[in-house]
């Protein structure tokens, strides 16, 4: 039904005690007409049976409400009785004058009010100036304070659209609130405390965006949070900004959180903590840092001794390295540990052995034991599967073995020839080893690079080079690439351009699909590559792999694929971020920063 006909029903319940009076989502689009409108304008009338009532939780969200008469909605003749209100999803703004009156009235009589929800109310984009009822003569400051009740646990004003008036919902010494929620939203409301005040918050939630908190840091005492909310809010700025107030201000709020339990910052685009920003929190159990762009476990967590859950899924961590390891299996022992790292850019290579074994024989609960990873010829496999074929895919990890026992025993017979020859020949051993660290010195530092990138590919390429790849490296990572196609000239030989472009390239990516097979030019130039490859002229070779596998390579490259870096461009545009990650990993470390 509607919400109109509803309350017309609470006639036998005039004057009655109720506990929970749930109108939630009464109004719905197919009720849009004169009689039962979706969108509501609540009236004296509507309210005659519902403000007689003694009710204790009352919830009016997703009702379509975007306004109300005087003596409507916030007038109930027992406001006392109220304990949880919920105006969650509707479309009404407290205006000033006789919105912020009624508003201020009805929290000054309602003293038993827990909960008060006005979260995800879209109300009005920005506004210009000239609409501001601030910029009225009679304005006052006093006129946008709101005090809200001490009895009032719980505050949740998240997902609001409003940016017209401001608006301070104002928190007094002797506050019992415990749970504030002030995420996401596009408006002029704030939340302030009273200066110097004590206040008694568990629960905090800040995700969607910088809060003013950073800026008054010195104000606000939030030692009780153990709950801290803070997703999505593009916290990587913080280590960016030019001005180190953000930082120290960052790290001043978590020297407060002494009390501190659950954490989680995910989506933040972070690669690194501030160092010892846990150094006052010594209670901390869960942890989610997900859907960031951490390449190794930051030194701060294991710095914590009750973690009981830790999030690192969705990173770009390679391995998890030796430390972290004997940490996690500590936490273990003591308490249990839940440790997700999902979806990560691990490597399965013999630097990484022993965190293969140790995915397969650690005690420690995972997410999954099969994570995906990636071998030196660039296939993705399950370090499970890993584990299993260990002895055939890194057989060549136990060469340093062989040739150790090797050099012993044929080594004895030969080291005093050997001592006797060099010092015969120091001299001329010298200046020989002086001459040849002098010619790759003078060739690896000594390189003057025309071009960051030159792209070798096929013509089905030609679309997707000049829409995505240039854009995002010669835009975006402000590098010098050369395409063929575009800074070739003509009156020269095609071959010698290409050659001389090659030459004087830092890197060179192949972008391998069905017609770079069949390409002369393509032939020619990786037949280029492997002599400036000899001539050590190149930093890598980095091979693309789009709408083709990885067998249907062409044979030229199988001979230089020891210093290939290989990318399978995923089909997945959700996976494009990822891999456009790793390419500038490769190549703009030594150039951007």
């Amino acid at each position: 039904m509607h919400l109109k006909q509803a309350l017309n029903i609470l006639s036998p319940y005039e004057g009655k005690t109720i506990k929970i009076m749930n109108f939630r989502g009464l109004n719905c689009p197919i009720f849009n007409n004169n009689e039962y409108p979706f969108s509501l304008n609540v009236t004296t009338d509507m309210m005659r049976y519902l403000k007689t009532v003694c009710v204790e939780t009352l919830d009016l969200s997703d009702n379509g409400i975007v306004d109300f008469e005087e003596n409507s909605l916030l007038s109930f003749d027992r406001p006392e009785c109220l304990k949880h209100l919920y105006f969650k999803g509707n479309r009404f703004a407290f205006a000033y004058g006789r919105h912020m009156d009624e508003l201020k009235t009805f929290f000054n009589k309602s003293v038993a009010l827990k909960t008060f929800d006005y979260s995800y109310i879209p109300v009005r984009f920005k506004l210009k100036e000239k609409d501001f009822y601030h910029q009225r003569k009679d304005y006052h400051v006093s006129n946008s304070l709101v005090y809200l009740p001490r009895s009032l646990e719980k505050l949740a004003m998240s997902n609001i659209i409003c940016d017209d008036i401001g608006r301070i919902f104002y928190i007094r010494q002797g506050s019992n609130l415990t749970y504030l929620d002030i995420s996401f939203g596009y408006s002029n409301n704030a939340v302030l405390f009273q200066v110097n005040s004590t206040n008694k918050v568990e629960t905090l939630v800040l995700d969607g965006h910088f809060h003013v908190t950073l800026y008054t840091i010195e104000l606000v005492n939030f030692i009780n949070v153990k709950y801290l909310l803070w997703r999505s809010a593009r916290l990587f700025h913080i280590m960016l900004a030019r001005s180190d107030m953000f930082l120290k201000n960052f790290i001043a709020l978590f020297r407060k959180l002494e009390y501190l339990n659950h954490l989680d910052m995910s989506d933040n685009s972070l690669y690194i903590l501030p160092k010892h920003l846990f150094i006052n929190i010594n209670h901390l159990s869960e942890l989610s840092l997900s859907r960031n762009l951490f390449q190794a476990i930051p030194r701060e967590i294991i710095s914590q001794k009750d973690i009981k859950t830790l999030d690192l899924s969705n990173n770009l961590l390679p391995t998890v390295n030796l430390e972290t390891r004997v940490w996690a299996d500590s936490m273990n022992q003591k308490h249990g540990l839940y440790f997700l790292l999902a979806d990560n850019a691990f490597e399965c290579n013999c630097d990484n052995l022993d965190f293969i074994k140790w995915i397969q024989e650690t005690k420690v609960k995972l997410d999954t034991r099969a994570y995906k990873c990636t071998l030196l010829n660039g296939t993705v496999i399950t370090v499970l599967e890993a584990y299993d074929q260990m002895h055939d895919l890194f057989s060549s990890c136990r060469n340093s073995i062989w040739l150790m026992v090797s050099s012993i025993l044929l080594g004895t017979g030969c080291i005093v020839t050997v001592l006797l020859l060099i010092y015969s020949r120091r001299w001329n051993i010298a200046i020989l080893f002086y001459r040849i660290f002098r010619k790759i010195i003078e060739k690896k530092y000594g390189k003057n690079y025309a071009f960051d990138v030159f792209v070798s590919y096929g013509g089905d390429s030609i679309p997707w080079i000049k829409n995505y790849f240039i854009p995002k490296l010669e835009d975006e990572w402000k590098l010098k690439i050369c395409v063929k196609d575009r800074d070739f000239y003509g009156g020269h030989s095609f071959y010698d351009a290409e050659a001389e472009s090659i030459e004087n390239s830092r890197h060179v990516i192949f972008l391998l699909t069905p017609i770079f097979k069949v390409s002369q030019d393509c032939l020619f130039e990786i037949d280029r590559v492997k002599h400036e490859i000899s001539m050590q002229n190149i930093e890598n070779v980095i091979v693309i792999a789009k709408d083709i596998t990885l067998k249907d390579i062409p044979e030229g490259l199988t001979h230089i694929w020891n210093y290939v870096l290989f990318i399978q461009w995923p089909e997945d545009c959700h996976d494009h971020d990822l891999t456009w990650q790793k390419l500038r990993k490769w190549i703009c470390n030594d150039l951007l920063y």
